[in-house]
């Protein structure tokens, strides 16, 4: 059984799914330039145990904003109103790319709502994480706002492994392509200028990294390993999620487990 519904949260509307309701709710949140259809192989995998939610994020996807500028925190907030309207209290926060940003936020804001926070190829970007200086901001922003499709198409190299399949890539080189500018460009800026580290302290639940094998650095794992549970995944690129759901959903099985 599946509930699809858009609702209204501060100055975002927010399409969001439930899949398999009254079962142990895994909230899961897509990162930027990607969609919650991303998950579906996910969601197949995790089985009929979970119910799941899902959601477009501002800009993304079936969801809008009428803000000029979103912001983590607002995503955050977005995602607990999606929790509340479809009546789930307690959930493990599952986030992938920008999405664990979002999840961690979450758990800070909402700590008795987040069980777990679990990420997808997430925080062990340090050229992302933690906040970054304004002129790296600047930098980053204005080569979006220069040529937003050559910088898509680095991107997408920067992320994928010489395994990754090209229909993988085109997908993503596409549905990034799709999101609203230049309000999505507000969602990277944000991101940049969010700080993991100073949140991450204010966050009570368990944090498990999942991670590609070939691109997670030493330099991250020894940043936060006092912090968070890494669990490498080998053949994978930063779009996991494409590539082998019913790895990523294992995964994700087994964080559950150890940590609820």
């Amino acid at each position: 059984m599946t509930l699809t519904k858009t609702i209204t949260s501060g100055p975002d509307s927010i399409a969001y799914s439930v899949h398999n309701p009254n079962n142990t709710a895994v909230v899961l949140i897509h990162g930027w330039g990607c969609s919650s259809s991303d998950w579906n192989g996910v969601i197949t995998a995790l089985g009929d145990q979970y119910t799941t939610l899902t959601l477009d994020l501002p800009g993304h996807g079936e969801s809008s904003s009428s803000a000029d500028i979103v912001s983590i925190g607002q995503m955050a907030d977005d995602v607990a109103a999606a929790m509340d309207d479809a009546g789930i209290e307690q959930a493990v926060m599952v986030g992938h790319s920008m999405g664990g940003a979002i999840a961690v936020e979450f758990a800070a804001r909402y700590p008795t709502r987040a069980s777990l926070v679990i990420g997808a190829d997430t925080w062990h970007y340090l050229q992302l994480y933690p906040k970054q200086d304004e002129t790296g901001v600047e930098t980053f922003a204005g080569s979006f706002g220069l040529n937003f499709a050559t910088s898509v198409d680095a991107l997408v190299a920067m992320s994928s492994i010489a395994s990754t399949p090209d229909d993988i890539k085109e997908h993503v080189r596409q549905s990034t392509l799709s999101v609203t500018m230049p309000l999505g460009l507000t969602e990277l800026v944000d991101l940049l200028r969010w700080d993991l580290d100073a949140v991450l302290a204010n966050v009570e639940a368990p944090v498990v990294s999942i991670v590609s094998d070939d691109l997670v650095s030493d330099e991250a794992i020894d940043r936060y390993s006092d912090r968070m549970t890494f669990v490498k995944f080998p053949g994978v690129s930063h779009y996991l999620l494409l590539e082998n759901p019913a790895g990523s959903a294992a995964h994700i099985k087994d964080a559950i487990a150890a940590h609820t």
